[in-house]
């Protein structure tokens, strides 16, 4: 078993040779991230990698159906506690937001949506309550804070199930390139139960690819459905990005021990994930938040731990791969071993 338990994004601060010779040594699991960049590019990346470090894993991170406001010709928009605005899905509009029209990208959210449910937006730094149903493609809903929204921002709820398929069809394309590049691992986003685990499963089968799969524990459907999804998965990763806003805030830090406790109890691998050292994109340092919740992860015996946007942009990876591999090299004694 590998002693390296870092995973790292490889995007434009940490692509370029000279990094990677740096940040590979300690690098356990390269992730490659489907939401951004061309075939081209991210195979450029895997050779690369390889070729430095051969010992170093492949991550394909599927996409996923993300539901995204549309552009706002001009923005930000800011919005007040208690004001309203029109939620809507026309894709011939999805270019034209304004303060009084919102254009979604996704008609699930619509469609699917009840009165009083909850909506999330920008990172759930803005919230709204749906008061009507006005159209089959139309909400008009409630600022619950103030806040700003810009173009592309995306929108969640945490008060309602939506049946979004977790593989999109951009997820089928890729997935049918990226098993010619022989991934280590594919991550699924958004697993609600087993069912989505089955079908990734059966589409790897099919191309004959021993690629091992990743589920990303990040919707409230997954919770009710955890030991299910674990036991048939071979790594479960704690995505907190999206899970602190589908379920209560306050059921987040016990929820990542849980999932960790139920990986251990089917043999399997978990990953803890998002913004562990968020604060190292602009600056040399973590904070003491990050650092305590760096060793809380290792400490709750999780078996790798992930950096995004740290590793992928800004000025930091290097430092912020290292110090994460120190900090398992300190407190992992039991992978040290």
């Amino acid at each position: 078993m590998s002693k390296k338990r870092v995973v790292a994004t490889i995007w434009p601060a940490s692509e370029w040779e000279e990094v990677l010779k740096q940040i590979l040594p300690y690098v356990a699991i390269a992730r490659m991230n489907m939401s951004h960049g061309t075939y081209v590019e991210h195979e450029s990346k895997i050779k690369k990698v390889r070729e430095i470090s051969p010992d170093t894993k492949i991550l394909i991170d599927l996409q996923w159906p993300k539901i995204r406001l549309g552009k706002f010709p001009q923005w930000p928009v800011n919005y007040r506690k208690w004001e309203c605005t029109h939620l809507i899905y026309d894709l011939g509009n999805i270019n034209n937001c304004d303060k009084e029209h919102l254009y979604v990208s996704i008609p699930h959210l619509i469609t699917e949506i009840n009165i009083w449910d909850i909506l999330l937006f920008n990172d759930g730094y803005i919230s709204a309550k749906v008061l009507e149903k006005r159209e089959w493609n139309r909400l008009y809903i409630e600022m619950l804070n103030n806040w700003i929204l810009s173009s592309n921002k995306w929108i969640n709820t945490s008060t309602a199930s939506l049946s979004i398929d977790p593989l999109t069809e951009k997820d089928l394309a890729d997935l049918e390139f990226w098993v010619n590049q022989n991934p280590d691992y594919v991550a699924l986003s958004f697993v609600r139960s087993w069912e989505d685990v089955k079908k990734l499963r059966d589409l790897l089968d099919n191309y004959n690819c021993p690629a091992k799969i990743i589920v990303k524990i990040e919707r409230h459907e997954a919770i009710q459905n955890l030991d299910e999804i674990i036991k048939l998965a071979d790594v479960a990763m704690i995505a907190r990005w999206d899970l602190w806003v589908e379920v209560d805030i306050l059921e987040l830090p016990r929820l990542q021990k849980l999932i960790i406790d139920v990986s251990k109890k089917y043999g399997k691998e978990c990953i803890w994930a998002t913004q562990v050292l968020e604060s190292m994109m602009s600056v040399p340092r973590p904070t003491r938040a990050e650092m305590t919740d760096l060793y809380s992860a290792i400490d709750l015996w999780a078996d790798y731990t992930m950096l995004s946007a740290e590793s992928a942009t800004w000025d930091y990876p290097f430092e912020s791969v290292k110090l994460m591999a120190d900090m398992w090299w300190k407190y992992g004694s039991f992978w040290n071993k």
